[in-house]
């Protein structure tokens, strides 16, 4: 996997890690439904699953800020 272009902030960071992780997640999806759960409910758990995941990180005001900027990023 593609690492950051930089180690410090910079402005298309969040982007550069989506494209990172791209390929991935497709494979990850395409295995699910190999496996026999639909495009939807794989969808709908990996969302899950990442909300689960930002829950727990909550504490960390790093992580908590860097997802504030990403795309979309106003959490309510």
């Amino acid at each position: 996997m593609k690492g950051p272009r930089r180690l410090d902030a910079y402005p298309d960071r969040l982007l550069d890690c989506e494209e990172a992780l791209e390929d991935e997640l497709a494979a990850l999806i395409g295995r699910a439904c190999a496996a026999g759960w639909s495009r939807p409910e794989t969808l709908a758990a990996l969302i899950s699953l990442c909300e689960n995941t930002q829950l727990g990180d909550d504490a960390d005001p790093i992580l908590s800020a860097l997802i504030g900027r990403g795309a979309g990023g106003n959490r309510s």
